[in-house]
């Protein structure tokens, strides 16, 4: 791996870490003004950087696999990009579901910011984090299938 990529590499899960740790314990610094109207808590960005340096990780984390076919190393390679993308979604996608900017969820009469949306922005969050893991995942159970899969088999 080349110094600028696991340079990104590196920073990336860095900032996965400070980040999880500011949400696991809930710190105060999530709950500073950053624009004061609309109301824009610290926690709506830094948690957006987390989510895309969480994606980055991930991508990162992949390398071309030897002896794959093309179209699966290419197509694993498009679904961690289009991770990426997505994240990038994750504010938007939540101040169109909640309303506002800080993702305050609330009981209303119409759809944004009811009970429905909020289940729908947490589904998409939830995907967010889980959907780069399931790809490394994947990654690797084909490496093991290359890996085990194509030695001819032992005596009988």
């Amino acid at each position: 791996m080349s110094s600028p990529k696991l340079l990104i590499l590196m920073l990336a899960w860095v900032t996965v870490a400070m980040v999880v740790g500011l949400l696991v314990t809930s710190h105060q610094l999530l709950l500073l003004t950053l624009i004061e109207q609309p109301f824009v808590p610290m926690g709506t960005p830094i948690t957006a950087i987390g989510l895309i340096a969480l994606a980055v990780g991930f991508q990162r984390l992949f390398s071309p696999l030897r002896g794959a076919p093309d179209v699966i190393d290419r197509r694993l390679g498009q679904l961690q990009s289009l991770s990426v993308w997505a994240t990038l979604f994750w504010i938007p996608v939540g101040a169109v579901l909640s309303g506002n900017l800080s993702f305050s969820f609330s009981p209303e009469s119409g759809f944004q910011g009811s009970d429905q949306a909020s289940k729908l922005f947490w589904a998409f969050t939830y995907g967010l984090v889980l959907f780069p893991a399931m790809l490394w995942f994947v990654r690797g159970l084909v490496r093991v299938w290359l890996v085990f899969g194509s030695k001819p088999a032992g005596p009988e």
